[in-house]
């Protein structure tokens, strides 16, 4: 265990007198000159302080300049201190090294305190260290790399200070080991951004690992509570995470559940019977300050897929066609996606409410056609269906269609559903009468041919389109940045308005997390 004091400022100040009336270049001491020892700096005016910039996440630093011309051995001695707005907090001790190398838990301003001596005379210095709060706001990014051992990146936006700085791009990997001591990395199933609003309102992060759970501080990405799903379910590995206030592990070769509790930051066997699945796709939406989720589990063969509401499970396999044929039979998944929201007037209650639609885009395992299913409504515990719809998608051989469970983003501003498939991006047209798919030559981006788009979503505050990549010769992951009204069918090859390549390895999700006050 490293030793720590703590020295008043009363103390550091009267060090710094007394060290300072040692050093006189025309004194002598036994008759012998004393040594000179100066502490030299960058810094031409001698009351303000050099300062160094460090960021968040990053060891600080600090390899300082010493003029000595004497024969002895130096011995130095660091401490560091808060500072706000001018004013030097107390003392800690930090370090004996010639060289400081220190990390600082959180953001803002701080004093790094010199001393060295060589046992005649001595001398001290102060620096402003600035440390960037790299994890204010931003794009978090989960990624895995070929072995599966997980890497949660951060891009940070730039703000005025930080440009003042110098600083252009931020972009920080593995921030999960940067900041929690004695974090092991593993695969990570999933992240998410949990916002409770009862009984007060509060952020949290949640990222779900295979072994364990963390939540995090949205700020510091600092572990706040981690759950250990052996604790839970012996022999439970995560490999899918899904969110929601209290979000879902699933371990899919022992098909069980952990509930992850937000409130209260617990782990605990999931109550609700679910049945078995292989994968599942969500679509998020807000209301009364809060996000929720529409979760749809799928067992690709036979193809079933299960909605996930308040009131229980709808198994969509129920449903069938005017001919009394399942609709999912003999069929195969293409690609999940819920869809722009659209009002439905209640009868009953006579007035207007908000429904969020989910689309299934299926292909028929027999002559090959496509077909499109509407799921328009649930009830309103979400324990039915209401209504929905099956339509075929007119395609031929030169249709370009969707990538099988690839990703998907949806803008409701402008009214564009983006798919990919390969290395390049589509836009598809959703509508009361069906989907109407481009042709392979009518891409709305294309990327290098030696990438695979692995990810894509929209920024619902500024409806910015996130498409992140994958090289598929080093499989590592970049992310690229539109503005969605630029990002078209009649107006090709739009340019991004940020590019981060090579920025994170596979990459399987991004959100953007705001800056939070918790």
């Amino acid at each position: 265990m490293k030793l720590r004091y703590k020295l008043s400022g009363m103390f550091a100040i009267t060090v710094m007198t007394l060290l300072s009336s040692c050093i006189d270049d025309s004194s002598n001491y036994g008759g012998m000159p004393v040594p000179e020892l100066k502490v030299i700096t960058n810094e031409p005016d001698p009351d303000k302080l050099p300062i160094v910039n460090f960021n968040y996440g990053e060891d600080c630093v600090i390899d300082p300049k010493i003029n000595y011309n004497g024969t002895g051995k130096l011995e130095y001695e660091w401490s560091v201190g808060t500072l706000n707005n001018g004013v030097k907090g107390e003392l800690e001790y930090v370090g004996s090294e010639p060289v400081l190398n220190y990390f600082f838990h959180q953001g803002g301003s701080y004093y790094a305190h010199l001393k060295v001596t060589d046992g005649v005379v001595g001398a001290v210095q102060d620096y402003q260290v600035n440390i960037n709060r790299s994890f204010e706001q931003g794009y978090l990014i989960v990624s895995n790399d070929a072995n599966n051992i997980g890497n949660l990146a951060f891009i940070k936006d730039i703000t005025p200070e930080d440009k003042e700085a110098g600083i252009t791009s931020l972009v920080m990997e593995h921030c999960l080991e940067r900041v929690n001591e004695n974090f092991t990395p593993e695969n990570i199933a999933g992240a998410t951004m949990m916002r409770l609003s009862w009984p007060s309102s509060i952020t949290r992060i949640l990222v779900s690992c295979g072994s364990k759970s963390m939540f995090i501080d949205p700020n510091t990405f600092i572990s706040i509570a981690t759950i250990d799903h052996q604790s839970v379910i012996p022999g439970f590995k995560a490999d899918m995470l899904v969110g929601g206030s209290n979000a879902l592990a699933y371990d899919s070769k022992m098909r069980r559940f952990i509930t992850l509790r937000g409130e209260d930051m617990l782990g605990i066997v999931s109550s609700e019977e679910r049945g078995t699945f292989d994968t599942f796709f969500y679509g998020t939406y807000y209301a009364w300050g809060t996000q929720y989720y529409h979760n749809f589990f799928v067992n690709r063969s036979p193809l079933n897929v299960f909605h996930m509401g308040y009131g229980g499970q709808i198994n969509c396999n129920e449903l069938v066609d005017n001919n009394g044929t399942p609709i999912f039979e003999n069929q195969e998944l293409v690609s999940v996606f819920m869809g722009e929201t659209e009002e439905v007037y209640d009868e009953y209650y006579d007035y207007w409410y908000d429904i969020y639609p989910t689309h299934i885009i299926t292909r028929d395992l027999t002559d090959g056609k496509y077909y499109h299913v509407k799921l328009s409504g649930f009830s309103p515990n979400d324990s039915e269906i209401l209504f929905y719809s099956r339509i075929e998608i007119p395609c031929n051989s030169l249709t370009a269609i969707p990538a099988t469970e690839g990703p998907t983003a949806v803008s409701e501003t402008y009214h564009r559903t983006y798919y990919s498939n390969g290395n390049n991006v589509y836009v598809m047209l959703v509508n009361e009468t069906g989907i109407a798919l481009p042709s392979t030559s009518q891409a709305a981006l294309t990327f290098p041919a030696d990438e695979e788009v692995t990810f894509m979503t929209i920024n619902t505050s500024n409806d910015d389109l996130l498409v992140a990549t994958a090289n598929k010769n080093t499989g590592r992951g970049n992310v690229y940045i539109y503005e969605s009204a630029n990002v078209r069918t009649d107006m090709p090859g739009a340019k991004a308005k940020a590019e981060y390549k090579d920025c994170a390895d596979r990459i399987s999700n991004i959100f953007y997390k705001p800056r939070v006050a918790n």
